[in-house]
């Protein structure tokens, strides 16, 4: 239940940061560099806490889960103590990691034959790809990318902690607060 808790938590926060990229370009410029990099740090933090409080889970799952959490901590770490200034280094930064997130997603959620958690991790994918592709065009693109992936990732994610049963999953596989699937957990113990 607590999980749950922390889950509908991230997505509300998700939706919310996501709003206010997309309404408020300019002035978050300068706030998204902090915004992003701490929620990097919660998010990598979440993830290596669960994939060592997670029972009943493979290892290798626990393992990726953990690998992910460190990519994410490290992404946040070199935005905070060295802030970027270059559209294209942050683009880069940012497509790396959703590139990343979206990937191990997608793989546990097509693994566990999970809906929510391969619709949520393929728009991550091509989130990633996006930035990643385009990544000196404009700071507004890449302000509108990052809104819209963390309003529907967001919203995904919390739809997945209030509807647990729905499509068979507690949150997109590979959320920063959903961990190693419950469902991988559920199959085992079952």
């Amino acid at each position: 239940m607590a999980q749950r808790w922390v889950t509908a938590l991230y997505g509300v926060v998700s939706i919310l940061l996501g709003i206010v990229v997309q309404t408020r370009p300019e002035p978050a410029a300068r706030i998204l560099l902090l915004l992003f990099a701490l929620h990097l740090l919660v998010t990598g933090v979440v993830r290596i806490v669960q994939a060592a409080a997670s029972r009943g889970v493979p290892r290798g799952a626990r393992v990726l889960t953990a690998v992910v959490g460190v990519v994410w901590v490290a992404a946040s770490i070199v935005l905070l103590l060295a802030p970027i200034t270059t559209l294209t280094v942050l683009a880069v930064t940012l497509g790396a990691v959703l590139v990343a997130q979206g990937a191990l997603g997608l793989v546990e959620a097509v693994r566990d034959r999970t809906v929510w958690p391969a619709v949520a991790n393929v728009v991550t994918l091509a989130a990633g790809i996006a930035v990643l592709v385009w990544p000196g065009r404009s700071f507004t693109v890449l302000l509108w990318v990052l809104g819209v992936w963390m309003v529907v990732y967001g919203t995904l994610t919390l739809i997945g902690a209030l509807f647990p049963n729905l499509f068979g999953s507690t949150a997109p596989s590979g959320a920063a607060a959903g961990g190693p699937s419950e469902a991988a957990a559920r199959g085992r113990r079952g």
